[in-house]
């Protein structure tokens, strides 16, 4: 349910301009929230656009040491008629690194959009150490250049990633931390990887080993598939991964068109890429698609239907966000129209092992309809105590204003030994060997249980009947010595509990 003691029961909307598009969202270590976008008048009927970044208080209020009063607007002069930003990424010094493109007319009159890179300090002032006045500007070589992902290495250094026309390749560009391209890097600086006739990377990703992930789509003529490149730090191409560094995935049939549009990384290597599947863009129709992959890019057939997991909610769904909680389960955030005709921000969750979670939500899904149009959420990410943080955009209609929106939810689940929700659970003998007898006090009827290791990935399932006052035994013959968390639910309430089996 959304946390009414975030903003107005739950949600915070901020509007700045008449144009306001939330592009990335992230948490800083005091738990403060960023987000980060542009604003400015309607795109495409001669308005402008500014970098705005807003930071928020845990509760939702402005930041009032942030910028000016928790506002932070970029607009690097006269030169650049459009200013946008389409990602965020922070240093470990608390610096905050934001990519985008700035358009501007070149001396035929043609317009030229190159990517940019912006760095404040931790106030929202911006960092002159950094480029040129705290900005850099780079041509990728084509006309209308798009930065896609920012990501921040160990050390400090920089990668932008991006294309050049539509569909064109993976291409990325690794900086120092003061802004001077990094010459050491792929060729002098540049890395482009082209797979199929045309390429685009949409996400990207760090390794703890310092390798680097770009996935989107891959595609030749209006077919495509989910795509991932992975590379070695220098930039070159990791040859142990997938064919060559390269990892395509089929979702939807031949003749599908299917992309990723986020990635997330699991504590034992996998990856897990979601976006849409099976699209069509005249109506607009798609569905969700996630894939799980093994560290070295085959799929991981535990998870969905051979590594893959598809959801249809309406005419048009995608995910565009990916989040996974401390107990393997994987948020999912983007939009669906399976409410109205209009498009809503849809929350989902599902299973490590790549079912909905039906305990979250209804059957697993949340839906919010903000009122709007085109709503969509951008990012979802788990906050420190656990509540789950939605930013996105509540409109999308031309002939009317497009805000800011931040949501805040609260959803139990298994974490270390705390009970997840009212009603009891007992366990004997605890440690146990062969049994284990389980009571869940005097409500009857069906229950599901599940049984999940430290990592979260769900050992066993079963339903349970039980009538007032019973007890039920479930053999633990099988499974190994070791901790493991129990989940039990009906209809009603939610339990969770710990137990140990020593052989």
């Amino acid at each position: 349910m959304l946390d009414s003691t975030f903003g107005d029961q739950g949600i915070v909307i901020t509007d700045i301009d008449r144009h306001d598009y939330i592009s990335a969202m992230a948490i800083q270590s005091d738990q403060k929230i960023l987000v980060a976008g542009y604003t400015g008048g309607i795109t495409g009927i001669g308005g402008y656009h500014d970098m705005t970044v807003v930071r928020y208080l845990p509760d939702g209020s402005f930041d009032q040491e942030f910028g000016v009063s928790g506002f932070v607007h970029i607009h690097p002069g006269s030169d650049y008629f459009f200013y946008q930003c389409d990602a965020l990424a922070l240093q470990p010094d608390g610096g905050i690194v934001l990519l985008g493109k700035v358009t501007y007319e070149k001396e035929t009159t043609e317009l030229e959009d190159d990517i940019v890179l912006v760095r404040l300090k931790l106030n929202g002032s911006i960092d002159s150490t950094f480029g040129s006045g705290g900005i850099v500007v780079t041509d990728f070589g084509y006309n209308t250049d798009q930065g896609y992902s920012v990501l921040v290495q160990e050390d400090g250094r920089i990668i932008a990633t991006g294309q050049g026309p539509i569909g064109y390749g993976f291409k990325m560009a690794r900086y120092e931390s003061d802004g001077e391209i990094d010459t050491d890097f792929g060729d002098e600086g540049f890395v482009t990887t082209f797979i199929q006739g045309s390429s685009t990377p949409y996400t990207g990703v760090i390794q703890p080993d310092g390798k680097i992930i770009l996935a989107g789509v891959a595609r030749t003529g209006f077919p495509g598939d989910f795509a991932m490149v992975r590379y070695l730090e220098n930039g070159g191409l990791d040859s142990l991964f997938g064919s060559d560094g390269i990892v395509q995935t089929d979702l939807g049939g031949m003749n599908s068109y299917d992309f990723a549009l986020t990635i997330s990384l699991d504590p034992d290597g996998k990856i897990v890429l979601g976006g849409a599947v099976d699209v069509k863009f005249v109506p607009s129709v798609s569905h969700i698609g996630v894939v799980r992959y093994n560290s070295n890019g085959s799929l991981d057939k535990s998870f969905g239907n051979n590594g893959i997991y598809e959801l249809s909610l309406g005419e048009f769904s995608l995910v565009r966000s990916i989040a996974r909680q401390p107990d393997g389960k994987y948020l999912l955030a983007g939009s669906s129209n399976g409410i109205d005709s209009n498009s809503n921000w849809l929350l989902a969750r599902l299973e490590y092992h790549g079912d909905l979670d039906l305990g979250f939500g209804n059957k697993g899904i949340i839906t919010t309809d903000l009122k709007g149009i085109q709503e969509s959420a951008i990012s979802v990410l788990i906050q420190s105590d656990n509540r789950i943080l939605v930013g996105g955009f509540n409109n999308g209609d031309y002939s009317d204003s497009q805000d800011f929106v931040v949501a805040r939810y609260i959803a139990n689940y298994i974490s270390g030994t705390n009970k997840i929700d009212s009603f009891p659970i007992s366990i004997s003998p605890n440690p146990c060997t062969d049994f284990i007898t389980i009571n869940v006090g005097d409500e009857s009827g069906a229950y599901h249980c599940k049984i999940y290791d430290l990592t979260g990935r769900l050992i066993r399932k079963e339903i349970l009947y039980l009538n007032s006052g019973n007890n039920q035994v479930i053999d633990t013959r099988l499974l190994n010595t070791g901790f493991y968390l129990m989940e039990i639910t009906n209809n009603k309430k939610r339990g969770g509990t710990s137990f140990i089996v020593e052989k």
